[in-house]
């Protein structure tokens, strides 16, 4: 059941995050073309021409490197199972070039919590079920509002892309986020419904 949930899990935040990187690029084009036609404006189209470029190049990579931080993230919280200390919080120092990021990926963590609240809890709920744990486990699992951003944020970590371009990335993917989520936790909670948990 943990492996189908976490196929269910990659193969659908794989699918809305490729729609916010075609969302993006398509922003970043339209951006390129508009200040292609204004000729005055040429120093800043250069800007947004090489940022377009960086992006291209970096889309399939970021696309890998979201579909590992899933599976990463799974793992971590089975790790922490056999060592029985779910309770624990891994502390980590933060760099300050990261510093935006995790400002951006907390403030869309708790946008999604106000907003979807109670699909989150009922499947982490259902999900340490599964395990035979308590609710201290509940904001620990990939299956997290903050689980949901920060896929997104170490997919970005590796990459040298410049900040406006990480901050349309992070705006396109909140967006499909919001338009997804419910259906994403709908197809998340289906196998473990079926096995009769909650």
């Amino acid at each position: 059941l943990y492996q189908k949930i976490l196929l269910i899990s990659r193969t659908h935040l794989s699918e809305i995050f490729t729609k916010a990187i075609v969302l993006t690029d398509k922003m970043l084009s339209e951006i390129c073309k508009q200040e292609l036609l204004d000729q005055d404006r040429s120093s800043i189209g250069s800007d947004n021409l090489e940022n377009y470029k960086l992006f291209k190049s970096a889309s399939n990579t970021l696309e890998i490197n979201f579909k590992y931080a899933i599976e990463q993230r799974f793992l971590e919280f089975k790790k922490q199972l056999n060592y029985k200390s779910t309770a624990t919080v891994k502390l980590q120092l933060i760099d300050m070039n990261d510093m935006e990021d995790v400002v951006i990926s907390e403030l869309i963590a708790e946008a999604i919590l106000r907003k979807f609240a109670t699909p989150i809890g009922i499947t982490n709920r259902r999900f340490c079920t599964l395990f035979g744990l308590q609710e201290p486990c509940l904001n620990k699992t990939p299956l997290t509002e903050k689980s949901l951003t920060d896929f997104l944020r170490v997919a970005l970590q590796e990459l040298e892309l410049p900040s406006k371009v990480c901050a349309l990335i992070y705006r396109n993917y909140e967006v499909v986020l919001f338009e997804y989520i419910n259906e994403f936790y709908a197809m998340v909670n289906e196998p473990m419904i079926a096995a009769g948990i909650l």
